[in-house]
């Protein structure tokens, strides 16, 4: 963090995320070996971090990964963490593919109605309850010894079961796909990782409000809740789907801290501005390249107006 060029701690964590990716393929690989109908469930992930995250593009596109079941946006839907809000990487750079995630840490009426719901429409494949059975009471399905269903129990049977949710309206959510979208939002790790350097959190599951680290993760959690709440749907992209010209029909691309871009991604976005395409940033996008390096000169300032 002292020096000004990141680039050998950017290479180092990039060395690292794609030997962890072929890891994961591999074992995708021989469980198929063995069982070609069973899929590689990826299992606690935890999000883009600085020391010790995914580069989600890589992940979910050379992984081998048949499903995940994570812990991401609705596990603590009473905290403004967006930590665990990286559910939309997953639907956008593998649609083919369903994610699970936890419930069950927090509980209520409300919740038994609202997250079933809130799963199906974001295209999760369902949903895992995080105990079964606990010593110490609380958050479980199941009384001990008796293992009589408990209220929780009763609620999620309420939630599911009773809403609608797995017929009719709901059963549409579920099985039709979606019409493609015309707003897309960069996801740029390594925007992150630059961040990250730039940052003096000494631990990685900590933002600090005013830093870089922080800001980066916030800019991409508060865009993605805009678009919702004005009924916007939106895509993830990635800078690799920049460079090769395959992010579909866009109207508009979303820069949210995108501080940290390759050559060959500032050229894409020129390219998609010269041809009428609009974006939209939150700050001056590509004063570092993709190793973090700085640059003398933006590479967006011709287009400042």
């Amino acid at each position: 963090r002292k020096r000004s060029n990141f680039a050998e701690f950017i290479e180092w964590r990039k060395f690292n995320s794609d030997r962890w990716t072929e890891t994961i393929a591999r074992l995708g690989q021989i469980t198929r070996e063995h069982d070609p109908d069973m899929p590689l469930c990826l299992y606690d992930s935890f999000g883009p971090r600085g020391t010790g995250g995914n580069d989600y593009w890589k992940l979910l596109t050379q992984g081998n990964i048949g499903f995940s079941l994570e812990y991401t946006s609705m596990v603590y839907p009473e905290m403004r963490n967006p930590l665990y809000d990286f559910d939309e990487l997953y639907r956008s750079f593998r649609p083919d593919m369903r994610l699970w995630g936890f419930i069950g840490y927090y509980w209520s009426r409300e919740l038994a109605i609202f997250q079933p719901w809130w799963y199906a429409l974001h295209r999760y494949g369902g949903f895992c309850w995080f105990g079964m059975t606990s010593t110490d009471g609380g958050g479980t399905l199941l009384e001990t010894p008796s293992l009589n269903i408990t209220q929780e129990a009763r609620l999620i049977r309420e939630g599911v079961f009773e809403s609608g949710l797995l017929d009719g309206f709901g059963k549409l959510c579920l099985e039709f796909s979606w019409v493609p979208s015309d707003l897309a939002v960069l996801y740029s790790h390594n925007s992150m990782l630059t961040a990250w350097c730039h940052s003096k959190e000494t631990n990685n599951d900590v933002l600090t409000p005013g830093s870089p680290y922080h800001d980066w993760h916030f800019a991409r959690y508060s865009l993605r809740y805009l678009l919702e709440d004005l009924l916007y749907q939106y895509d993830f992209i990635s800078p690799e789907q920049l460079e090769s010209g395959s992010f579909g029909k866009r109207k508009i691309i979303f820069l949210p801290q995108a501080t940290a871009l390759s050559d060959s991604s500032v050229a894409a976005l020129s390219g998609f501005l010269e041809k009428d395409g609009w974006l939209i940033a939150d700050t001056m996008p590509g004063n570092w390249t993709e190793l973090g390096v700085p640059r003398t000169v933006s590479p967006f300032s011709a287009f400042r107006n």
